[in-house]
């Protein structure tokens, strides 16, 4: 068929702009940054073609399905390398639920979680940098570094005695964390603090 011949490397390796604008049209409104994602896709195309012979699943076999070999082969494109890795994340989750990949996913720690895991009580970061977080003053990169080393300690913690997968309950937290207010440190009070305790307390 047409369309599965288009998702292909051999064919997003010429894919331009104005076929990104097309493809990514509905009811008169366009994907935002048309160009970049048409050098993304291009990227990745030009990639799979030159270490994977153009199959995606090439990737897959040579990781040996693992979650963590995945994760260090899919830096190579450009649009899964930023250091949080959250599209990764995003990729591996889909591909969890699919029966592709082994291993076990880790949470893609982002402000959204720290906020929720400081709200919620299920992280206590040290004093000096609560005192910098309520007077609003903008932390260091160590100081970020090390709220996200934290928080992803406290939330793989919060998955092994709920028993439930990290990519679950990272579903369930963006629920709680498009709620929040983004010029605050706390979550809104929109969210009732009654189901976020219970929540964090699984």
């Amino acid at each position: 068929m047409k369309e599965r011949e288009f998702f292909t490397a051999k064919n997003l390796v010429n894919i331009d702009v104005e076929s990104v604008k097309k493809i990514f049209t509905f009811r008169g409104k366009t994907a935002a940054k048309p160009e970049e994602r048409a050098f993304l896709l291009k990227d990745c195309a030009e990639k799979l073609l030159r270490y994977y012979d153009g199959n995606f699943m090439n990737l897959l076999r040579r990781s040996d399905f693992l979650i963590e070999d995945i994760l260090r082969r899919l830096k190579i494109f450009k649009a899964y390398e930023d250091p949080l890795m959250k599209k990764s994340f995003l990729l591996l989750k889909i591909l969890k639920r699919q029966g592709f990949v082994k291993g076990r996913l880790k949470f893609p720690v982002d402000s959204v979680l720290v906020r929720f895991a400081i709200s919620s009580g299920i992280l206590i970061p040290p004093e000096e940098i609560m005192e910098k977080i309520n007077a609003g003053i903008m932390l260091s990169n160590e100081e970020t570094n090390i709220l996200r080393e934290q928080t992803q300690k406290s939330l793989m913690l919060v998955s092994e005695k709920a028993g439930i997968e990290p990519d679950v309950i990272d579903d369930l937290l963006w629920a709680f964390g498009r709620e929040s207010n983004p010029e605050n440190s706390l979550l809104s009070e929109r969210v009732d603090k009654k189901d976020l305790r219970a929540l964090s307390s699984l």
